[in-house]
Parts: structure tokens; C-alpha cells; sequence
């Protein structure tokens, strides 16, 4: 759960502001408890004096306060006195019955007993104590919490400040020269290290869109060039060897074209426009497109998808298009005879071929880039842009794989 920094700093005083105050409390207690049993242990001291003078000139024994008695034996003493100091004879203070307190003072003959339940100021002003202790404590809770409030405000005002800058800078911008405005402190470092950082990744980004603009243009040039010349070439007459190395320049130039317009559409920042869009157009463009593939081969290709609105998606059409025409493609080049189905239904869209299947110790990682197999002619980052591309439609794609062919399925997300 997200906690503020400022909640933590107030909770922080007053954890602390509750512990001292609780420690004093306490010791007050005590010190008030100590300073009452010391006025008792000085009364009983002075009385001793004067009733051992009065035995030693056998007089008769009185003292000046009439909660202090003397006692001439052990066994004299009161019930609870006598039974707790044979078992503790240095004790000098004692509980009696009820609400009795007593202290006793040995004498060379006899106790000195100061029954002082009457006299416990401490013990008869307890509550009122605590509550006057409470009232002060409320005070100084008060006093704490306005100060942490007031400091915490001041602590997390330059990171609020630092969060609102980023968070309401453009996307398509980096924040950029914003350090300058906080106080050389640690919240300054770490502003001007998150600026510099900031800096060289809008470098980098202008560095990358530069390169993108220019790899868009100087690979599609030569490629368009290529393509033309092939064309041209066809109707030209050749040999049936010259024929074959054409059919490979045709094939290579096509996965080129697949790879360049991947890697540019995932090069753009930018989120894809969505619209609705009909499914079985695009897959009847993906076949007439690779359909040389299959040329010659004993391959039937079969297709259930449904003409009505539940073979509409809403996607990006020249996004999904590249996906389309990779899986499709794919299916095309490692199926040599069989069938080769492509279905949609339930949101779902499976594209089954009959070839071989994929080796089991690369169907974990055949969306990884440049993994491929050994009979695959192409640059292994097919299936990894079609991944990334998946991932920027909110498309689901799974693969399973076994000696009787590879199935791709593709999860659209529901309405």
C-alpha cells in the first residue's frame, strides 16, 4: 500500500512525542513514589532518636506524630508485618489489610511502625495526577503534530514539485534544465542526476527518431528498386537454374520487406490507431500475397471465418496486417503438403499448418529475436516483431507445436 512521506514523518514525531512523554509519566511516578517513601523513612529516622534516648533513661516512650507508634517485640507487630519479615527481615515497608500501608524502623529494642495510609498523598491523588499528566501530554501531541505537519509540508514540498513536473510533461517530450530550480540539498542531487539522465535519453530518442526517419527511407529505396528489377527479370527469359535463384532473390527480398516494415512499426513511439476492421479481407490479402509459397505443393487451404460483424475486429489495419501476413507466411513456407487451416471464433484466431512442427528446444523461445531453424531461410526476427506487435495491439499469441504441425492462436481482447 502507497504511503506518503509526509504521513510517515507526522506518524514518526508523534510515535516519538508518545514514547518520551510515556517514559516521563512513568518516571514522574516513581520520583513521587521515591520522595514520599523518603519523607516517611526521614520522619521515622527523627523519631528514632528520641525514643532511643527515651529507653536508655527508661522513660516513657511517645513520639511526635500520631500515625507513629512504638513496638517493644517482633511479636507484637501487626499480622501482615509479622508474618512477611520472618521471611524478610530487612524489609521495612509493607501492605496491610485493606488499604493499610505501613513502614517500620527497627530500634536496638523494639519497632519503630508509621502506619501512613492517611498519609499517601501519591496514592490518594493518582487519578488526578495522571489526568493533569494526560492533559500535558495532549498539549505537547498538538504542538508535534503542527510542527511535523509544517515540517513534513516543507520536506515534501520540492518533490511535489518535482513529481507535478514530470507527471504533466508531454509524452512525446522529455523534461529537460529543471535542477536548477531546488536548493543544493540531497532532493537537488537527485533532481540534477534525474536531469542529466533525462538529458541523455532525450539524446538518445532524437538519435533513434533520426535513424528511424532515414533506415524508413534508404531501405525502402533499394528495396522498392529490387523489387522493380525482379519484376522486370520475370518477363525476361531465363533458364530454369536462373529461374530457381530468382524464386530465392523473390522470396529473400519479400522477407526483407517483412523484417524492415516490422522493425520501423515498432520503432515509432507513437500508440496505433484502432478501428474496426473486417477479418477475412486481410487474410485473403496475406494468402494472394505469399501464395508463390505454395506454388506446386499439394496444399489445400481452408478458411472458417464468418462474413457477419463477429468477424469484425477492432484493431490497428496495417499493424495487424504485418502480424497477419508473418503467421501466414510462416504456415505457407514450412508446410509441404496437407492442409493449412484458419479459423475465427469466439474472439479467437487460429492458424494451423501441417509441417513439420518446431523443435521442442526452441518452441520456449521462438518469439525470442534470431532464433530460428535450421530449414528457415529467413532473418529470425519474424516472429519476435510479431510478438512486440501483439503486445502494442493487446493481442494474446500462443503457440503450440508437435510433428503434425504448428498452430499460432491469437486472443483478441473482448469489447
Amino acid at each position: 500500500m502507497f504511503t506518503l512521506i509526509r504521513t510517515r514523518i507526522i506518524v514518526s514525531f508523534i510515535s516519538i512525542a508518545l514514547l518520551v512523554s510515556t517514559l516521563f509519566i512513568g518516571l514522574g511516578f516513581i520520583f513521587s513514589y521515591e520522595v514520599e517513601d523518603g519523607f516517611f523513612r526521614f520522619i521515622l529516622n527523627s523519631e528514632k532518636e528520641q525514643v532511643e534516648s527515651q529507653l536508655a533513661t527508661n522513660q516513657t516512650v511517645s513520639t511526635h506524630y500520631p500515625f507513629v507508634s512504638y513496638v517493644a517485640s517482633i511479636d507484637a507487630l501487626p499480622q501482615p508485618i509479622f508474618s512477611v519479615l520472618k521471611e524478610e527481615p530487612n524489609r521495612t515497608e509493607f501492605s496491610g489489610d485493606g488499604d493499610k500501608h505501613y513502614h517500620i524502623k527497627p530500634l536496638s529494642s523494639g519497632y519503630l511502625v508509621a502506619e501512613v495510609s492517611e498519609q499517601l498523598i501519591v496514592r490518594k491523588n493518582k487519578g488526578g495526577m495522571l489526568g493533569f499528566a494526560l492533559f500535558f501530554v495532549t498539549i505537547i501531541l498538538l504542538i508535534v503534530l503542527l510542527v511535523a505537519w509544517l515540517l513534513a509540508k516543507r520536506i515534501t514540498k520540492p518533490i511535489k514539485t518535482l513529481d507535478q513536473l514530470i507527471s504533466n510533461t508531454a509524452s512525446d517530450t522529455m523534461p529537460v534544465g529543471f535542477s536548477a530550480q531546488f536548493k543544493q540539498d540531497e532532493i537537488g542531487v537527485f533532481a540534477k542526476a534525474l536531469d542529466n539522465a533525462f538529458m541523455r535519453v532525450q539524446q538518445f530518442i532524437e538519435r533513434e527518431q533520426n535513424f528511424t526517419r532515414d533506415a524508413s527511407h534508404e531501405l525502402r529505396t533499394p528495396i522498392a528498386i529490387s523489387v522493380g528489377a525482379v519484376a522486370l527479370l520475370k518477363e525476361t527469359t531465363l533458364s530454369q537454374e536462373q529461374q530457381v535463384l530468382l524464386s530465392r532473390i523473390e522470396n529473400a527480398q519479400r522477407d526483407m520487406q517483412q523484417s524492415v516494415s516490422g522493425l520501423l512499426a515498432m520503432a515509432r513511439e507513437q500508440d496505433y490507431e484502432l478501428s474496426d476492421i473486417k477479418l477475412l479481407p486481410l487474410i485473403e490479402q496475406a494468402i494472394l500475397l505469399h501464395h508463390k509459397l505454395i506454388e506446386n505443393k499439394p496444399i489445400e487451404i481452408e478458411i472458417e471465418v464468418n462474413v457477419d460483424s463477429t468477424a469484425t475486429i477492432n484493431t490497428n489495419h496495417d499493424a495487424f496486417k504485418m502480424v497477419l501476413s508473418n503467421l501466414i507466411s510462416n504456415a505457407f513456407h514450412h508446410t509441404n503438403e496437407g492442409t493449412i487451416f484458419i479459423e475465427y471464433a469466439k474472439n479467437h484466431l487460429t492458424i494451423r499448418d501441417s509441417g513439420c512442427g518446431i523443435d521442442k528446444q526452441l518452441l520456449n523461445k521462438v518469439f525470442d529475436a534470431g532464433v530460428k531453424s535450421d530449414s528457415s531461410t529467413g532473418l529470425g526476427f519474424g516472429l519476435a516483431i510479431v510478438k512486440r506487435l501483439c503486445k502494442r495491439l493487446a493481442i494474446d499469441i500462443t503457440v503450440s507445436s508437435d510433428k503434425q504441425g504448428t498452430v499460432f492462436t491469437l486472443k483478441f481482447a473482448s469489447d
